[in-house]
């Protein structure tokens, strides 16, 4: 990863003492980055949860819902688009979660990370083909996210060799997106602008080869018998793309989200 070390671990700032989410996923990672705020005021746990007030099950990689990040982040925090009110001020590039992005293009899961890459560029010519135009400068704000190897050490493990092109891939693409602000950097001093300007590499968790899982849901249903609440799947393709949930839940027991490595509980 030579354009990591180039810029970042060669001549970045370091910070030795830092305290993460919990749990440390995606769910609760990515809107506690973007807002600076803890899960218990994001309101986001995880991927998949439960609203006790409106009786609604959240899966977020669930095609219809991983589109909803904006609806379920609290009216109570800001993202760090919102606090660059400006016209074309801040730009969200990848990212589910988006609030006050005044462009934005989202990932859409389950899908390679090509798709992303093409609706970027797309949205990218077409702010430079306006600002030839009417004018302007460039965003002040510009987030870029890229979740594909996440989804990729999921599959093969984080230090299988499968995954190596893809760390050089995302390597790749660090040095390309720097470079390109750079150039945005010369322009806005070209323009008698004074900036000050920071780069920030951020993950939203790491990641911890398992060697086998067991289902929380199985164990308890098993072991307790207890009746969980479950989402109805519609399959498409082989994949989900939306879920319904019962019209009344004082039958069932609980409902567990459960996967990637935690649990969450609602009695």
């Amino acid at each position: 990863t030579p354009n990591i070390k180039k810029y970042f671990m060669d001549n970045g700032v370091w910070v030795t003492q830092a305290t993460t989410v919990f749990p440390t996923i995606t769910g609760a990672g990515v809107p506690s980055v973007l807002t600076g705020c803890f899960p218990g005021r994001t309101k986001f746990p995880s991927l998949y949860f439960f609203d006790r007030t409106t009786g609604e099950y959240a899966i977020l990689y669930l095609f219809d819902e991983a589109l909803q990040w904006n609806r379920w982040l609290s009216k109570e925090v800001k993202t760090i688009w919102e606090y660059f009110t400006g016209a074309d001020d801040a730009l969200a590039f990848g990212p589910a979660l988006y609030r006050g992005a005044d462009e934005h293009t989202a990932v859409v899961y389950n899908f390679k990370y090509a798709p992303g890459q093409v609706r970027a560029k797309l949205l990218a010519a077409r702010r430079q083909l306006r600002r030839r135009v009417v004018g302007g400068m460039p965003a002040r704000m510009i987030v870029a996210y890229n979740g594909w190897f996440d989804h990729r050490e999921h599959m093969v493990g984080s230090t299988s060799e499968q995954i190596v092109p893809e760390y050089r891939g995302m390597d790749q693409l660090v040095g390309e997106t720097i470079e390109d602000f750079q150039e945005l950097i010369e322009e806005r001093k070209a323009a008698g602008v004074k900036v000050n300007y920071y780069v920030a590499l951020v993950s939203d968790h790491g990641h911890k080869d398992i060697s086998g899982t067991e289902s929380l849901e199985a164990f308890l249903k098993e072991k307790y018998r207890i009746k969980n609440v479950t989402k109805d799947l519609t399959m498409v393709a082989g994949q989900a793309v939306s879920g319904k949930m019962p019209s009344d839940l004082s039958s069932f027991d609980c409902l567990i989200a459960a996967g990637e490595g935690h649990g969450l509980f609602y009695f």
